[in-house]
């Protein structure tokens, strides 16, 4: 009869089981990062529409000779641009919440939430303005 290792044997089920002090530590700073990333976010459309401020080149514009304003084409280019770089950054952060071990951080917040939730205080970041800098490491 073949007998499975166990999660211990295993070097302890990732999702399951205890949490050691670094596997907090890394869950920590992945939940940091996973805050930036949806903080970073929030300015994607004005960044994506930052470009159409400027004024475009028009026959009208050509004939007063304003100084160098941007052509339609290039203008076009330019949003085309911020809008496939916004999608990019969306999948990145899409695809950083959907891995396992951002689920099992979750499954273990909401489970250590419903045993404790006498001792959790709303955390705001209005109140830390300096949360996260991106190179310090817990």
């Amino acid at each position: 009869m073949d007998q499975q290792p166990s999660a211990a044997q295993n070097g302890g089920d990732q999702s399951q089981g205890v949490w050691d002090e670094a596997r907090l530590k890394d869950s920590i700073q992945r939940l940091n990062l996973l805050q930036a990333k949806a903080r970073a976010l929030r300015d994607l459309i004005p960044r994506v529409l930052e470009p159409m401020g400027q004024k475009t080149e028009t026959p009208l514009r050509r004939a007063e000779k304003l100084t160098s304003p941007i052509k339609a084409k290039e203008l076009y280019d330019v949003v085309m641009k911020g809008v496939a770089d916004a999608q990019a950054d969306i999948t990145e952060f899409t695809k950083a919440m959907r891995e396992e071990e951002s689920k099992a951080i979750f499954a273990r917040a909401v489970k250590s939430q419903q045993e404790a939730a006498t001792d959790i205080k709303p955390w705001r970041h209005k109140d830390h303005p300096g949360w996260y800098d991106g190179s310090h490491q817990s």
